[in-house]
């Protein structure tokens, strides 16, 4: 599998918020929402990501509002159902997207690079005119299964006893990495835990859907007008830097660069990057997920055991208390500490 991808025809942009607080409630640097902000004001709607009102399930929304375009912020690292709740019930997503098309409402389509192709088929084979759709997919790790996302939201209620009211992967407690898990409950009470030291995290670095691991949608096959996530590669000493997040902003069709050029630029900071250095810092942009050798394992015991000791059993116990505070001294060791400690190992090796 190759290390670097042709970026031939490709633009590619840095931005974020210059509202710190619009900024810390975005992942990355916000500019799904930036985007969604335009279609918004310009009378359009925008199908999205959001969590079913227990949020036991990532689900997707039709917002045809701004004030309600905050159900949409923040990464959903399990698969996403493809229904909607609209007007009082649940719909199926593509006929709905496509019923908002046929009545003249332009639509923003963000989710992942299998849900911008799947919906691009289905609008296909029903005769739709796409004239007023645009669309977003994100850089994807592959997403974790929703098994996972509702055992972790349900193990959380019974710890402490009531029901969630908030719930978030990626708190910018410290800025924009790492992420925290932050839920909210019907006490009162709040929970803060660093996302890759809990249960879920350690799940989602290991285990995606079967489809994941045999992506047809990266690379060259991106079939989004625009593909969007964290600016990976970029760093503080680098023009364009903000410590609560970035976006990478990839443009692939002249609708898409129509899209770029109408953003706010005083609300949203943009800046024109290499397409190669974006894109060859960004690898899921076009490389897919590896499966782990005991993977069959992991799901067996994910159904018959739980999440929790699942999750155990993989990295067994000592390494599954040591992985968080091993993070944590990283974390907290200066630059220059990092920086002689990684020199002297490539003396001595």
């Amino acid at each position: 599998m190759s290390d670097t991808f042709d970026c031939s025809g490709l633009k590619a942009y840095s931005g974020y918020f210059n509202n710190t607080e619009k900024l810390l409630q975005s992942a990355s640097g916000g500019a799904a929402t930036a985007i969604s902000e335009l279609i918004l004001t310009g009378g359009g709607g925008v199908f999205g990501s959001t969590y079913s009102a227990d949020f036991r399930t990532p689900e997707f929304a039709c917002i045809e509002r701004k004030e309600d375009l905050c159900r949409l912020k923040g990464s959903k690292y399990a698969e996403t159902s493809k229904r909607v709740f609209h007007d009082g019930e649940y719909k199926a997503l593509w006929p709905l997207v496509a019923e908002k098309l046929e009545s003249g409402l332009t639509v923003l389509f963000i989710g992942l690079g299998c849900d911008v192709a799947a919906l691009n088929s289905f609008l296909k084979v029903r005769g739709t005119d796409t004239s007023k759709l645009y669309t977003v997919d994100l850089i994807c790790y592959g997403s974790t299964l929703q098994e996972v996302h509702r055992q972790y939201v349900e193990s959380l209620e019974r710890k402490f006893k009531t029901r969630i009211i908030n719930f978030t992967v990626i708190y910018k407690k410290h800025g924009w990495t790492p992420p925290y898990i932050f839920a909210e409950f019907e006490n009162g009470r709040k929970f803060c835990t660093d996302f890759y030291a809990s249960d879920y995290g350690k799940a989602f670095a290991l285990y995606a859907r079967h489809a994941c691991y045999i992506c047809k949608f990266r690379g060259t096959n991106h079939q989004s007008d625009i593909t969007v996530g964290d600016f990976w590669g970029l760093t503080p000493n680098m023009k364009g830097w903000n410590k609560n997040g970035v976006s990478a902003i990839i443009v692939r069709t002249e609708r898409g660069e129509e899209l770029i050029k109408n953003i706010d630029t005083e609300e949203f900071l943009l800046r024109e990057e290499d397409a190669g250095f974006v894109i060859n810092h960004n690898t899921m942009y076009f490389r897919q997920r590896e499966k782990i050798s005991d993977y069959d394992k992991f799901c067996e015991n994910l159904k018959s055991v739980g999440l929790h000791k699942a999750v155990i059993n993989h990295y067994r116990l000592v390494k599954y208390y040591l992985a968080p505070v091993k993070r944590c001294i990283k974390r907290l060791l200066p630059a220059r500490v990092k920086r002689f400690i990684k020199s002297s190992m490539r003396f001595w090796n």
